[in-house]
């Protein structure tokens, strides 16, 4: 008896765990049915909502949809549009970053939120994370490495754009433009530069990098006009005031001290530029312009083999560089070495009438055919082998 009712027991309990499990099969059946429906509703209010732009109600629908389905490219899309219309501009960005990384349409909402950091959503230094964030994603992507490229010269983020460009060469990804940043890399100046800086810094008003590209770009500026008036003379001595005042806050930022080395080599300052060396963190030690400015240093203070040593090593590290194949002729010829001076000197005036014509440009951005084939000829005649190579590769058709 007592066996008998044991078994009739697990039978009522086997019985009502096949019972439960069957609802819970069904409910859950019945759930995701209904979750698929509500999606599918989701997705033909937003597309009647942004038709109608109705941005409220395109917010609603849309929040819902990414609370069923967190990985919906497509609700957070729709999302960021209803925020970007209601002036949440912030907002916008954190739902195309939402997406997920490995979904087709992230690469592209990733751009346009990398752009609204740069502009309007003033964000500037999460622009530049989110653009560096792209590239690994899509190291292929030649609009991601064109804005990268063009952002670290007009930050004068001078390693930085040279790093990006030879990374850029692995993928067969750089724009046409890498090749001329490259023949200017020794001096990155450009019109619209302190307009740009100004804007980003007044987005982050403590920023050592917006500060200081605006800074050095604004009297280089300065310095280049062709007059001046009693009010750009009050604007030059206030825009040094401002470079002090930034080498004293930020004492190793490389910008700056290659603007003031630079600066103090065209006023002859042998000690000052001595001074200024010294202060060059170890780290910067090996910049190819580092190096350019110690041997110009060392030959003026008699030690013409180890300027040879320094120009070397610079031209190891950046081989376009036309002033320190000039200053290379120079030590060579102090030497008495008399055929490798020449030799030195001709590659200097290539690259130099070279970089003229590359700053006449009116588009960095076009340069012409025939311009990029005098950069293959120069980087071939100075050993630049990544650079000859890679641009011989963009020279070929396509099939």
């Amino acid at each position: 008896m007592y066996r008998e009712k044991k078994f009739r027991t697990i039978g009522v309990w086997l019985a009502g765990l096949f019972f439960l499990i069957t609802v819970v099969l069904l409910t859950q059946d019945f759930l995701q049915k209904r979750r698929t429906q509500r999606l599918e509703e989701l997705r033909t209010e937003c597309e009647e909502m942004a038709v109608q732009q109705d941005w409220e109600k395109l917010e609603s629908a849309a929040r819902e949809w990414v609370k069923l389905d967190e990985s919906a490219a497509d609700g957070w899309l729709n999302l960021a549009e209803a925020h970007q219309h209601q002036g949440r501009l912030t907002d916008c960005v954190e739902c195309l970053l939402k997406i997920p990384k490995d979904d087709p349409k992230a690469p592209p909402a990733m751009l346009f939120a990398a752009e609204m950091q740069l502009n309007e959503a003033r964000q500037p230094s999460e622009g530049l994370a989110t653009l560096r964030a792209l590239r690994k994603l899509t190291p292929r992507g030649q609009v991601v490495r064109k804005h990268l490229i063009s952002l670290y010269a007009m930050t004068l983020q001078r390693q930085q754009m040279i790093d990006e460009i030879r990374d850029a060469f692995r993928y067969h990804a750089e724009p046409p433009e890498a090749y001329v940043y490259l023949m200017i890399a020794d001096h990155l100046s450009f019109t619209n530069g302190v307009q740009l800086n100004t804007r980003w810094l007044t987005a982050e008003p403590e920023s050592e990098l917006f500060s200081v590209a605006r800074a050095v770009q604004l009297i280089d500026t300065l310095k280049k006009l062709e007059t001046t008036s009693p009010e750009t003379e009050f604007q030059q001595k206030a825009a040094e005031e401002e470079l002090n005042s930034l080498l004293k806050r930020y004492p190793e930022n490389r910008a700056l001290l290659h603007y003031r080395i630079g600066s103090a080599i065209l006023d002859e300052d042998i000690e000052q530029v001595g001074q200024l060396l010294a202060r060059i963190p170890e780290t910067d030690v090996l910049d190819s312009l580092s190096l350019r400015y110690a041997g110009w240093h060392l030959m003026k203070t008699q030690r013409p083999q180890e300027a040879e040593e320094a120009y070397r090593q610079s031209l190891s590290l950046m081989p376009l560089d036309w002033h320190t194949w000039h200053e290379l002729a120079s030590a060579l010829r102090n030497q008495g070495k008399l055929e490798d001076a020449e030799t030195a000197a001709k590659v200097a005036i290539l690259g130099k009438e070279l970089r003229k014509d590359c700053l006449s440009l009116p588009d960095a951005g076009q340069p012409p055919a025939q311009l990029l084939d005098r950069i293959f000829e120069y980087a071939v005649r100075c050993g630049a082998d990544d650079i000859a190579s890679a641009l011989h590769f963009q020279k070929q058709p396509v099939e």
